[in-house]
């Protein structure tokens, strides 16, 4: 366990939201050797003289079910091309989610990232792996793989709490929720209702399409 200090200002993906953000920077500076200075590369991928660290990141705990931790999406494309774009350097891929005061994250060599995704199934749709980090009573796994001597986990000072908390107010969508799910008339389909943080309720029908995806009418 650790505690980290600074904020760097690096991670700036939108996709990954404010939240994410400002936990992305705050490992990123907890994970700085001596030295050490990362830059931007592309999205969430940062580089250092020595190091590629590929970031993944879920925002909220309660993004996830049972005793799953993390879960992002990869190809095996990707993963292959990060050697090349490495340049040499050693990668990384920097698995982080946020819960409560903690931020909890996995540090995953690529060689051991490979392995995973061979044993993963490309969803349909876009060819893209679901990998996902559960716990265990010994401790992690990733897809059958011991990943416990990866993780980390990191205490929030009060400054940064106050701004992840003031992040998660300003943008209450992403605190929504699915509650209320009714059967339809058929397994295709089902009454959902949304119910967000800030009182804003929206209802409709789920529609589970041929793909496999998901939309709401």
């Amino acid at each position: 366990m650790g505690t980290a200090t600074k904020q760097s200002t690096e991670w700036q993906d939108r996709r990954s939201g404010p939240v994410g953000c400002l936990a992305g920077n705050f490992v990123l500076d907890s994970i700085r050797k001596p030295g050490e200075e990362f830059k931007r590369y592309k999205g969430t991928i940062f580089v250092s003289d020595k190091r590629m660290i590929v970031g993944r990141i879920c925002s909220r705990q309660s993004y996830l079910a049972g005793n799953f931790v993390h879960f992002c999406n990869l190809t095996t494309t990707h993963h292959r091309n990060l050697v090349k774009e490495a340049e040499g350097r050693e990668i990384f891929y920097l698995l982080l989610t946020v819960k409560g005061k903690e931020i909890h994250y996995w540090l995953i060599p690529h060689r051991v990232m490979g392995q995973a995704l061979r044993k993963a199934k490309p969803k349909k749709s876009d060819s893209a792996c679901i990998i996902r980090v559960r716990e265990t009573n010994k401790g992690y796994e990733m897809l059958g793989i011991d990943v416990s001597q990866h993780h980390h986990h990191l205490v929030v000072n009060p400054v940064l709490t106050r701004r992840i908390s003031e992040a998660e107010k300003k943008n209450p969508k992403s605190q929504q929720a699915v509650v209320n799910v009714l059967d339809g008339p058929t397994k295709k389909q089902a009454k959902v209702t949304l119910r967000y943080t800030d009182g804003r309720e929206y209802s409709g029908t789920l529609h589970i399409k041929r793909n496999g995806m998901a939309a709401v009418s």
